[in-house]
């Protein structure tokens, strides 16, 4: 179940419920879909065993690109603001969009850092980037 739309509170509160009787068992949310805290709402009161898979994303403010890139001093506070809203660390934490640090090698080693730290136990991911495409001539 994707839980981003122009009304997140809606999806995640009021058809959240409709998708789990329907046998969705993912959740997938992101900063930049402004619905963390009704998908924590959601979570609470639907899954509080823990038992559904939820994905969650490091996004721009809005999930915009002019709204970027994030300062990596940004970062790790970010992704524990996230662990807080939600209540629970996610399944998979995944990088948003390619305009969100200036460097992926450099934003993946704050959360190589996090992971050791034991601040972090998702699996990580990387979602809507495109590699660059050869050139032929």
């Amino acid at each position: 179940m994707v839980v981003a739309a122009v009304d997140p509170n809606k999806v995640a509160l009021e058809l959240g419920p409709v998708a789990l009787q329907a046998g969705f068992q993912h959740l997938d949310t992101a900063q930049g879909y402004n619905n963390q805290e009704a998908t924590a709402e959601f979570l609470d009161k639907h899954d509080p065993d823990h038992k559904l898979f939820v994905t969650t994303k490091l996004s721009t403010p809005d999930g915009k690109p002019d709204k970027g890139p994030v300062a990596y001093s940004e970062i790790r506070p970010k992704i524990l603001e996230t662990i807080k809203i939600l209540g629970r660390q996610p399944d998979v934490f995944m990088v948003h969009n390619p305009f969100l640090t200036e460097s992926i090698a450099e934003l993946w080693k704050i959360l190589d850092q996090m992971i050791d730290d034991g601040e972090l136990t998702a699996d990580l991911g990387i979602v809507s980037h495109t590699p660059p495409r050869p050139r032929l001539t």
